[in-house]
């Protein structure tokens, strides 16, 4: 699994997604049941730590972040 708030992936997926829509014309993307999934990967960006264990999140904000770059440009 992968974090949405590593930049080098959120960078990828932008640079991606916006190369296929302008690759086939098409305007924009509906995200039908997609959702942050919970981990512990602290290295990721992702859960915490507490008292030296780690507890899992879901990286919401990040996903939020994620979706609001997905537009088509130029």
């Amino acid at each position: 699994m992968v974090s949405p708030v590593g930049r080098g992936y959120s960078d990828f997926m932008m640079w991606k997604t916006n190369e296929f829509l302008r690759q086939y014309h098409i305007d924009g993307v509906y995200h039908d049941q997609t959702h942050p999934y919970m981990s512990s990967a602290v290295e990721a960006g992702v859960g915490y730590l507490r008292d030296g264990k780690a507890f899992p999140s879901r990286p919401l904000l990040g996903y939020r972040d994620l979706y609001r770059r997905n537009s088509v440009s130029g």
